[in-house]
């Protein structure tokens, strides 16, 4: 029995396929989102604009009362129309994700075996029960409602802390921007994890439908892909064995394929690689990297020397940064951030000393870190991820010292809100 040679790369494609149209689609809901944010802060303005004094909100009482109900109830009906049309959007996307998955492997199984396959489309329950199925102990739609109940937390502090009289418009109006960024990010995240896992269930339904008896595991060949992930490249096992599952077993963002098998003794012949684009005689990963001329590894990094070069430049970064009084105000101005937020996130990151490996040090240097400082000194480029890490440091110095944890319970606690290492690397 033969197989079309590009097989493997024709099932890569219909999972690429599946996330470009989760991407389009997610345009609706960050259009949205943009226009709640627009809403908010045209309303924040004709706050200011009535009740500023010197720049400054200024309430009686009353007014405070009345102004701070208006907002309560301006946020709720804010957070209820974007969960209720995320909500609603996601389950279209995920649900035409495993029709698609489902009939697209079934046609490439189809046109390139000598016998024909029999399968009919699962029936709407089974694909709701899959689509609808909690990864990591929620479902989509509970993540969405937590994710704008977070949101909406945020926002309301956000206000409250103006309406006491000590916050510029100009910095309100920053917060909120930051706050709608984090959302967006999180919506984002979100739905290119789900889109994942139900691809991988579509794809193994059809597996177990047509027949197959194996699956392979398929990493993609570029220096983005996740150690683990990498290892795993090439391996196969029994299609009702107990094996390993891109997103549910290894994190979010994941990129990595299960191949259904064709027929005993298949082999891949031609694969993609991602970094020239080209199509290749198969190598699996490990092949690939050794054969690799541009010293590729893992993780994002490129070479032995390369390494050396980025951590002296880190070591170097960080001593200036400890000698720097100027970098907190700036860093304030550039994220509308709390400057004794800031101070604290530096002392933690760059000056305190914790206890590590059983003895008081400060953190090692690191060359993403100090990247991501120097963009947020800069005010230019600043990325969504360097407003993470801000966030995730803030919060796991909160938990060390609020609640006493050790660093590693705090950095666990830190990284379920903000995991700034997954967002740069997609490895969690």
């Amino acid at each position: 029995m033969k197989m079309d040679p590009q097989y493997r790369k024709m099932v890569e494609q219909i999972r690429l396929d599946s996330e470009k149209y989760a991407d389009e689609q997610m345009k609706d809901v960050y259009s949205n989102q943009k226009d709640k944010l627009n809403e908010l802060h045209s309303f924040i303005g004709l706050l200011y604009i009535k009740y500023s004094v010197d720049g400054m909100l200024k309430f009686n009482n009353s007014q405070k009362a009345s102004v701070m109900a208006q907002i309560d109830d301006k946020l709720k009906g804010m957070g209820k129309d974007l969960g209720q049309k995320e909500v609603s959007k996601v389950k279209g996307i995920l649900d035409k994700t495993y029709k698609d998955t489902y009939c697209k492997n079934a046609y490439v199984l189809d046109s390139g075996m000598d016998v024909d396959i029999k399968f009919k489309m699962p029936k709407q329950e089974f694909i709701d029960s899959a689509v609808n199925a909690k990864f990591k102990e929620e479902t989509f739609s509970s993540r969405i409602w937590n994710n704008k109940a977070a949101m909406i937390d945020k926002l309301k502090d956000s206000i409250a802390e103006a309406s006491k009289g000590n916050t510029t418009i100009d910095k309100i109006a920053k917060d909120i921007q930051h706050t709608f960024n984090v959302s967006a990010y999180d919506s984002n995240r979100l739905v290119s994890t789900e889109t994942a896992r139900v691809a991988v269930k579509a794809q193994e339904q059809i597996g177990l439908d047509s027949g197959c008896k194996e699956v392979m595991w398929s990493a993609t060949l570029d220096s983005r892909t996740a150690p683990h992930d990498a290892s795993l490249d090439g391996k196969v096992w029994g299609i009702n064995e107990n094996h390993p599952e891109p997103v549910i077993d290894t994190h979010p963002r994941c990129r990595c394929v299960l191949i259904n098998v064709p027929f005993a003794d298949w082999k891949p012949t031609k694969r993609k690689d991602n970094e020239t684009k080209d199509i290749i005689d198969y190598k699996d990963y490990k092949q690939w990297l050794n054969n690799s001329k541009s010293d590729i590894i893992p993780t994002g990094a490129i070479s032995p020397d390369d390494f050396k070069r980025r951590d002296k430049h880190a070591e170097l970064y960080y001593e200036e940064i400890r000698n720097r009084k100027s970098d907190i105000s700036t860093i304030a101005k550039n994220t509308g951030w709390d400057i004794e937020k800031i101070d604290a996130v530096k002392h933690h990151v760059f000056l305190d000393k914790h206890l590590l490996n059983g003895e008081m040090q400060r953190f090692a240097s690191d060359y993403d870190m100090a990247q991501a400082w120097q963009r947020l000194i800069d005010g230019n480029n600043i990325k969504d991820s360097d407003l993470i890490l801000l966030n995730h440091e803030y919060e796991e110095l909160t938990q060390m010292k609020v609640h006493n944890y050790d660093y590693r319970t705090a950095h666990k606690v830190a990284n379920k809100k903000y995991n700034w290492w997954s967002m740069i690397t997609g490895d969690d």
